[in-house]
Formats: structure tokens, sequence, C-alpha cells
């Protein structure tokens, strides 16, 4: 019990790696597990009046954790969800393994995180969130878009952090922390001019977990809540290019 209280703690004031705090918190769970075997033969051996019931209970919650963290795990098998299959956004802003406040410039290659897209993971996203690959279709210019989306962001998710704003090239990256863990978490927001139409973009996104394999679906109710979202956003474009939109065409 204390392994598990230890982990989220250490993790969440940021004593241990979120990793670290995590793996702290799993042992526990699974030491809680193996006791409960003990305590099985206990009640089959001594009776009902005998039994620690209360190392029972827990050591059955323990398994139960761990049943239902590999059963999540097995429904969202990735970590990395983008609306553009064929041309993902690509994460610009350098991250490290460990927190950098000030100096990433200095520091070796190596020591970042690659957070390349990974073609197999197209395949898997198709297959378990095929509502998700397809960005937002905005009926204005592109620079308009990204204004609006990514100021819809700031005013809404006040808890994101921007870290990147290429305004020139339409690209904004924000980080989301967990709240125990403070696992982090990269947002992409891109926005991409239509070539065969002046009054016509989209908003392509991507959302990526910067550890593990099995995000539990965290990204893709991430990207469902901010496509509603920027959706709402650049409705007004609609209107404000009607009449433009029209002459062109």
């Amino acid at each position: 019990m204390a392994l598990i209280g230890a982990g989220p703690v250490s993790a969440h004031f940021e004593i241990l790696h979120p990793m670290i705090g995590l793996g702290i918190l799993g042992f526990g769970i699974f030491m809680l597990a193996l006791l409960f075997f003990p305590s099985l033969v206990g009640l089959f051996k001594y009776g009902a009046k005998k039994a620690n019931w209360l190392t029972l209970f827990c050591g059955l919650a323990a398994w139960g954790s761990i049943g239902a963290l590999g059963y999540f795990s097995y429904l969202h098998p990735i970590n990395d969800i983008t609306t553009d299959l064929q041309n993902p956004a690509k994460f610009l802003k350098p991250v490290f393994q460990f927190k950098v406040e000030k100096g990433g410039e200095f520091l070796d290659a190596s020591m970042q995180i690659n957070r390349d897209y990974q073609k197999p993971m197209a395949a898997v996203q198709t297959a378990v969130y095929p509502d998700i690959g397809s960005g937002i279709v905005a009926q204005g210019p592109s620079h308009e878009a990204y204004t609006m989306g990514v100021s819809a962001v700031g005013a809404e998710l006040r808890d994101w952090k921007l870290v990147l704003n290429d305004e020139k090239n339409q690209h904004a990256e924000f980080e989301v922390e967990s709240k125990v863990f403070r696992f982090v978490d990269d947002v992409v927001i891109e926005a991409r001019q239509n070539p065969d139409h002046p009054f016509q973009s989209r908003l392509e996104l991507r959302s990526r977990s910067r550890f593990g394999r099995s995000d539990l679906g965290v990204n893709a109710a991430r990207l469902r809540d901010l496509k509603i979202r920027l959706q709402l956003a650049v409705e007004p474009l609609e209107q404000i290019y009607k009449i433009k939109r029209q002459e062109w065409e």
C-alpha cells in the first residue's frame, strides 16, 4: 500500500520521473496481487473467522486493476493519433528524456525523444479510431483559420501550454500535462491552404504521448474534443467569406 501511494506522490511532486513513479505504483499493485494467494490459502485452511479479509479484498482489487489495465491497453494499442494519416503534422520543437528549462540547444540530439510518425500506426488507427482520420474544413483562408483555432485553444483550454507558435508556417504546438503523474503529451495544430481554392483550408491535428505504447485512449478523446472546439471556432469564416467565395467560384 505504501508503494501504491508513493508512486503517484513522487511523480506528482516531481521527486521522480513519471515513468519511475508509474513503475513504483505497478510494483506495489503486483506485490499486493501476490498477497492474495496466501490469504486465499489461509481462508480455506483456517476458515472465515481467521481469514485476513482486508488482504483478500485488496489482492482481488489489485488483480482487477491489472486485468482492467491489460484490457484497456488492448483496446487502445497506440499513443500517436493524427487527423492526416498520409501526411501527419510534425513536431518541430525538440523535447528531451528529462525536463529541460534552458540550454536545450547545447544538448546532444541523441537525448531527444523521437516523435517521428510511425507508418504502421496509420493502419491501427484506421481500425481502432475510424472517426478521427479527417481534419477540420474551414471556409476561409488558412491564416484566418489558424489564428482563430489557436486563439480558441488558448481561451478554452487554459491548462494547455503553448510552446511553439509559428504564424508564418501556421504551425502551433502545445504541451498537455496529466493531473496525477504529470505525464506530458504533445499536440499540434497546423493550418493548410487548399491549393485549388483561396477561401478554403484545413486544420490538421496530432496528439502524441511522449512515453509508453498505449495511451488508454487519452489522445483519441483529446482530438475528438479538440475537433469540436475548432469546428465551432472557424464557423464564422463561412459567413465572413461567403460573398468572396461565391464571386471566386
